[in-house]
């Protein structure tokens, strides 16, 4: 056995509203199924050598006793387009940076499935405001997100993407309310 879960589940919960001091949103929830490559499980289960298998074996399975490993998951957002689309200079600056999501994200493991919750509506007051910008013009990013557990000394470099997607046409707005849906 490879010890690594076969499917990992990256929900991010975006707020609609920019700041909720003692509001409700209720939000929407983007939801990532992944799955694990075969050749990952193997590697894994031989335990090769491969420093990024090696590092997501310890996160995947120390990520509840451990905080040093539960903090360095990572999230990486690019808009691929963002130039083209007009958005200011002083925004070109945060695309593609790595984010920690230590202090937003909670993580949980059933038998084969990891989930990792990331509450946008907990990131910092100046990344919320950033986020909002895009989030009405959304649809018209081509956006590329990914996951990575940071390696921090050289037996885990180099660092891997744990996952990596790409989003187009992404309208929050249009979003299924679950509650409308379950009533009806």
């Amino acid at each position: 056995r490879s010890q690594l879960p076969r499917i990992v589940v990256i929900n991010l919960q975006v707020p609609l509203k920019y700041a909720t001091w003692g509001g409700e949103d209720p939000g929407v929830n983007t939801v990532f199924y992944l799955g694990i490559k075969p050749e990952t499980a193997r590697a894994a289960a031989e335990n090769e050598e491969n420093p990024a298998v090696r590092l997501w074996k310890r996160f995947a399975n120390e990520f509840q006793s451990n905080d040093d490993i539960r903090r360095r998951f990572k999230g990486i957002g690019i808009a691929a387009n963002l130039k083209e689309l007009g958005f200011n200079s002083h925004l070109e600056s945060f695309n593609g940076k790595p984010v920690i999501l230590f202090k937003s994200a909670q993580v949980c493991r059933s038998g084969e499935v990891l989930e990792v919750n990331v509450m946008i509506h907990k990131f910092g007051y100046v990344s919320r405001g950033i986020f909002n910008q895009f989030k009405d013009r959304a649809p018209d990013i081509k956006i590329r997100a990914g996951f990575v557990i940071q390696g921090e000394d050289d037996s885990e470099l180099p660092e891997c993407m744990l996952a990596a997607t790409m989003v187009h046409n992404l309208d929050f707005f249009k979003a299924t309310d679950l509650e409308k849906v379950s009533k009806a």
